[in-house]
């Protein structure tokens, strides 16, 4: 995602689960584009993602690799 996610408006900012921190929030801000993994029976940890022809690669520190599809609106 690009642009500065530091400039939110407090409307825009919620708290992660058991945690007090207020962060921005993509989808408050429309421009959340999608939705993935969140289906998934074991905890996913995803610390970096890239999008390369047509597909979203993420890097889960507990899974290995998950490739998704890239859907256009």
């Amino acid at each position: 995602m690009r642009g500065d996610l530091g400039t939110c408006t407090d409307a825009q900012k919620s708290s992660p689960v058991n945690q007090a921190v207020q962060l921005c929030d993509l989808s408050k801000m429309g421009r959340e584009l999608a939705v993935g993994l969140k289906d998934r029976s074991n905890a996913v940890f995803v610390w970096g993602v890239q999008f390369l022809n047509g597909s979203v690669y993420a890097s889960d520190m507990l899974n290995g690799i998950w490739k998704l599809s890239a859907v256009s609106r």
